[in-house]
């Protein structure tokens, strides 16, 4: 009697032990306000050669995910609420996501019309490369795309912190 009651003590334990809650979307914390820094280099015969810091730019964008596909995700420009560009694929990984930035024509910073596709060299850990990453813990989001100007290969390359 005594094993049977320890052992039905036992099974009400166990059962009444709830289950860990699934980890939440990452790519659900991602949506917001972003500072950013980009570097642009040129792709010279397999390697990036930086242009400077002139070339750098700053600011402020936002993030949104497709309401109805978290896999899809939109940067605006903070200032004039302009699309600069979409982010598909997005895919849960350890540590945050990662994202492919798909081949789309944008407006470059001095208003011109170019063509862009993402570059895989973003990091998350040690996973990658990829064309795009977030870090959940950090709220970091990194991203670089590629492009052609005059025959010539640039890739921009954009830290940017979550507000």
């Amino acid at each position: 009697m005594k094993n049977l009651t320890l052992l039905l003590t036992c099974l009400i334990l166990i059962s009444g032990c709830k289950k860990d809650d699934p980890a939440p979307d990452p790519r659900l914390k991602a949506p917001g306000s972003y500072a950013y820094i980009g570097k642009f280099y040129e792709y010279v015969g397999g390697d990036l050669q930086y242009l400077g810091i002139a070339s750098d730019l700053t600011g402020d964008f936002t993030v949104t995910v497709d309401a109805s596909d978290p896999t899809i995700m939109n940067i605006t420009d903070a200032a004039d609420t302009k699309k600069i560009f979409k982010c598909t694929n997005a895919t849960v990984i350890s540590g945050g996501f990662s994202f492919e930035i798909p081949k789309q024509d944008v407006t470059d910073s001095n208003n011109k019309a170019v063509t862009l596709t993402g570059f895989s060299n973003a990091y998350l850990g040690n996973n990658g490369p990829y064309q795009g990453a977030y870090e959940t813990k950090s709220g970091l989001l990194t991203f670089y795309f590629q492009y052609l100007l005059s025959g010539r290969t640039f890739i921009g390359e954009f830290t940017c912190a979550q507000r």
